[in-house]
């Protein structure tokens, strides 16, 4: 076999289409309830490893480019950064989407004045009157995790929530998708008050279909062959939990490659018990976060 590859990934945000499974009623959703005008803010809560970054991206590639401008911004680490820097980067990234000059940095006040006032009116002026912006934030609740630390007033953990409910009040026209890792009774009320009108939808697990194509992935690369009762192996020990069933098939696929085959080898129920210690192992600390992040309820 010529240069065989291994198409799992496990771990990596997603941002093609290849390798991408499921979520198309999510992806549906939140087209359809953004062209109402009156929805400008909806909420994506789910566990972590569950593919929540993978979507806003989806959503990034597939929303159509004749309504809407999805902008998607990662908020990792942006917690204790002043505000006008993080909005100085939020409009950086929105004016290369749109294929405006970038703003000037020094412009953007901490209190997200020239944001709303002066950046969002050039940029609604770059666009059509159907089109309208969309902010993915990603990693959402990591502003809400330190917002009542020992910060500066001017922190986005602490000035971004005024400037969000501001903006939302003041504008209709751009729209925000925000992705968290909790859920409502785990965030502070600050957050609760942004959100109480905003539409929510939990990001849970695949769909059989769909999970049973993930697994098929090696077949249709034509480097692997399943039978049923090693494709109803692997989804019964990864409950179709998409990052366990990428990792566990990625470590069988590399397993099943050190032996340097010929063609491409037949999988079965035994092949896939041999690679899970491998599986456990290679996704060791990505386990333990997950686990870490995880409710009382959700651990028993």
């Amino acid at each position: 076999m010529n240069h065989p590859i291994n198409p799992y990934v496990a771990g990596a945000p997603l941002r093609g289409e290849r390798g991408f499974f499921g979520r198309q009623d999510k992806l549906d959703w939140v087209g359809r309830e953004l062209r109402n005008p009156a929805t400008n803010a909806l909420v994506l809560f789910g566990q972590r490893r569950i593919g929540k970054t993978t979507l806003l991206l989806q959503l990034e590639r597939t929303l159509p480019a004749n309504a809407f401008l999805p902008v998607y911004f990662d908020l990792q680490d942006q917690a204790t950064r002043p505000l006008g820097a993080v909005l100085a980067d939020l409009a950086d990234t929105a004016a290369e989407r749109a294929n405006l000059e970038p703003p000037d940095p020094g412009a953007f006040d901490d209190r997200g004045r020239f944001f709303r006032r002066t950046f969002l009116p050039q940029l609604y002026a770059a666009l059509s009157e159907a089109h309208r912006p969309v902010f993915l934030f990603d990693e959402f609740d990591v502003l809400d995790r330190v917002a009542e630390t020992e910060l500066p007033e001017a922190a986005a953990a602490k000035a971004f929530f005024p400037f969000l409910r501001r903006t939302m009040t003041e504008d209709p026209r751009p729209a925000f998708v925000f992705v968290v890792g909790r859920r409502a009774e785990d965030l502070t009320l600050d957050f609760i008050a942004t959100f109480k009108a905003s539409l929510v939808r939990e990001i849970w697990v695949l769909d059989g279909d769909s999970a049973e194509a993930l697994v098929h992935q090696a077949e249709a690369n034509n480097t692997l062959r399943f039978t049923d009762q090693a494709v109803n192996r692997i989804l019964a020990l990864t409950s179709y939990h998409p990052y366990l069933t990428q990792l566990l098939c990625q470590r069988l696929w590399e397993r099943t490659y050190a032996g340097n085959p010929t063609v491409p080898p037949r999988i079965d129920a035994p092949e896939v018990e041999a690679a899970v210690t491998d599986a456990l192992e290679a996704g060791d600390q990505a386990l333990i976060w997950l686990w870490t992040g995880l409710g009382p309820a959700e651990k028993t």
